[in-house]
């Protein structure tokens, strides 16, 4: 691995470092609203740490187009660290082992923060100093210049505070996006040897389980940040890649709950939520056992629909699960 500070400035005494942590793969083509939105921020004593995870594109070649502006800008140290190709995960994971700052804040290379994010995050935590994790909600958006389509948290009359911050995870997933939240890096020590699982998809999701039970999450009523839903990213990837993320997240979410446990009412919404989407990733994958496995682990919890049926019935050959993934697939879509 290769790494290069751009900047050596002291921090500010009187306020917090804050970690911008930020993994990138072949991110060329919204790099520059990410580097920009980095110079637009209204708080500086910020440190970034960007791991190339092995990109074949421009992206060193944008990184050093802005590398002096952000020395300039930024009162913390600027790194880049290029390692080869192993994952979003491990790259999260090199970053945080190598950032300095008294808060961490997360943002994927295709996010584009607003300038008062990192401002909002650590008056929260200084209205807050209990506070292990704090989030704001975000803009949904086709493009960083495009007006925003809504809000992510406006399905809720009422945002979730405390405790009930850990069901509403377990049963909703991932309704604090990543480019949303901060978190003290005392958090990591609530996960499995004080880092993220590098073999499962949805990293995000376990670190704010566990600080959602663990720790203090607060939420403070602003925009930070739009997410950007394009083509290519993790949201929007191929058909199968898009499932097997859910097939991670459900894996995640089991290991959490054997730990913590959950009402039988979140239970219920956990197999409302993951099972469809497990069956579907299982069909594809011409995997009827696992099918079935996922049905009666359904009726265990007390979840049952024609679906769940249809599903088992159609698990046993190869004809009916072509046909059963066939009529649940939005038209236009396909596992290129």
């Amino acid at each position: 691995m290769e790494g290069c500070a751009l900047n050596s400035s002291p921090q500010n005494a009187r306020e917090p470092l804050v970690s911008v942590i930020t993994p990138c793969f072949n991110g060329e083509a919204f790099l520059n609203y990410y580097f920009e939105a980095l110079l637009a921020q209204t708080y500086r004593n910020v440190e970034v740490i960007f791991v190339d995870d092995g990109s074949t594109d421009g992206t060193a070649r944008v990184f050093a187009h802005y590398a002096d502006q952000l020395r300039k800008y930024l009162a913390g140290d600027v790194l880049y660290l290029a390692q080869a190709n192993k994952g979003q995960c491990a790259a999260v994971n090199v970053a945080h082992h190598r950032a300095r700052g008294d808060i961490f804040v997360p943002c994927d290379s295709d996010d584009f923060m607003l300038p008062n994010r990192i401002s909002d995050h650590v008056q929260c935590f200084q209205d807050n100093p209990q506070a292990d994790l704090v989030f704001g909600d975000v803009y949904i958006c086709e493009s960083p210049r495009q007006d925003p389509i809504r809000s992510r948290l406006e399905e809720f009359k009422l945002v979730p505070q405390g405790a009930e911050v850990y069901h509403q995870l377990l049963m909703r997933g991932m309704f604090i996006p990543s480019c949303s939240y901060a978190f003290r890096p005392s958090v990591l020590s609530y996960l499995p040897g004080g880092q993220l699982d590098e073999e499962d998809p949805g990293q995000n999701l376990d670190l704010l389980l566990r600080a959602a039970f663990h720790g203090k999450v607060v939420h403070h009523p602003t925009h930070v940040a739009k997410l950007i839903t394009r083509e290519g990213s993790a949201s929007r990837g191929t058909l199968a890649s898009r499932y097997r993320i859910g097939v991670g997240s459900r894996r995640i979410v089991d290991r959490v709950i054997a730990e913590y446990g959950c009402r039988p009412d979140v239970l219920r919404a956990i197999e409302r939520r993951y099972t469809p989407r497990e069956i579907i990733h299982y069909m594809l994958a011409g995997d009827g056992r696992a099918v079935r496995r996922c049905v009666a682990r359904a009726f265990r919890a007390g979840f049952y629909s024609r679906g769940l049926l249809a599903a088992w019935l159609a698990s046993w050959t190869h004809g009916a699960r072509e046909r059963y993934v066939a009529r649940r697939i939005p038209r236009g879509e396909s596992n290129e």
